[in-house]
């Protein structure tokens, strides 16, 4: 209920006792959208590498919101996650909340993209302004499109 209710992958992973990795324990998904996964990842194991937010949260307690990672399956993803702790206050796992960014990022690489070509066309015509060739001599027999 609570991954129809967010539209999200929901995940339950407790930490491995050597190491900065953790098992996923349980997995849900939203009845209405397909989840991030093609196959179930229950009993997997989650890299901190790769999932720092679970890792900040199984070690030291930390709630992290939408912090990127990669999931099992190389989705770029964004996990909010809180610790899950035990009646004597021990973190004995994490409940993790994961959405797929993939078109996000593409999103913002474009945006990039786009700001680096607006600097170089600035950094252009500020150094035409400067050497003073004129915009006369741009134009001689044409149209100018920027």
């Amino acid at each position: 209920m609570i991954a129809t209710l967010n539209d999200t992958d929901i995940f339950i992973d407790a930490p491995l006792k050597k190491g900065s990795a953790s098992i996923v324990l349980a997995w849900a998904h939203a009845d209405t959208l397909s989840s991030l996964y093609k196959k179930s990842v229950v009993g997997e194991i989650a890299s901190a590498e790769l999932e720092p937010a679970v890792y900040r949260a199984a070690l030291f307690g930390e709630k992290s919101t939408n912090v990127r990672g990669l999931s099992q399956e190389g989705v770029p993803i964004a996990q909010t996650v809180v610790p899950i702790q035990n009646t004597k206050g021990e973190i004995i796992g994490a409940l993790i909340m994961e959405k797929d960014i993939s078109a996000k990022i593409e999103q913002e690489k474009q945006v990039e993209f786009l700001a680096q070509t607006a600097d170089h066309l600035s950094q252009t015509l500020m150094s035409l302004a400067k050497t003073g060739c004129g915009w006369d001599e741009w134009n001689v027999g044409g149209i100018f499109v920027l």
